[in-house]
C-alpha cells in the first residue's frame, strides 16, 4: 500500500516470502525506498541475514508483528538485536482488523520497542495518515 502497488504475497501460512523486493514510495512529500524482507525465523539463516543487511542500510525499520500469530521468541530475539545494533525501529502491529487489534502488555514489554501503530496492510485500516 504504500508503494501505491500491492507486490507482497499474501499467506496464512508463515514463512512463504522468500525474497526481498524493494518500491519507490512517496507520503506526501517525502519520497523513499520500501526494502520489504521476508519474515525472520531463526531456522533461516539466510533470510536472518537478508534482513539484517537490510535494517543495516534503512534509516528506519519498520518491525512487522502479526496480531494473529502474536509476538514469537523469534520476534524477541530480533528486537534484542535490533537495540543492540541500534537500528531504528518502528514497531508496526498488522492484520489489526481481526480480532482485538494489539499485542498484550506483556508482549510488548518483551519487545521493548514503544507501543506500535496499528494497522491492516490487506484492508488499509490505520494507514490513512
Amino acid at each position: 500500500r504504500l508503494s501505491g502497488r500491492r507486490q507482497a504475497i499474501v499467506s496464512p501460512t508463515p514463512g512463504v516470502t522468500r525474497d526481498t523486493r524493494e518500491a519507490p514510495a512517496q507520503l506526501e512529500d517525502l519520497e523513499f525506498t520500501i526494502i520489504d524482507t521476508p519474515g525472520v525465523q531463526h531456522q533461516h539463516e539466510d533470510l536472518v541475514a537478508q534482513a539484517g543487511a537490510a535494517a543495516r542500510t534503512a534509516d528506519v525499520t519498520l518491525f512487522v508483528i502479526d496480531v494473529k500469530a502474536g509476538v514469537t521468541e523469534d520476534d524477541v530475539m530480533l528486537s534484542k538485536w535490533a537495540r543492540r545494533e541500534r537500528i531504528p525501529v518502528v514497531l508496526v502491529i498488522n492484520k489489526c482488523d481481526h480480532m482485538k487489534g494489539d499485542i498484550s502488555a506483556a508482549d510488548h514489554q518483551r519487545l521493548k520497542l514503544g507501543p506500535g501503530w496499528r494497522i491492516s496492510a490487506e484492508t488499509g485500516l490505520g494507514l490513512d495518515g
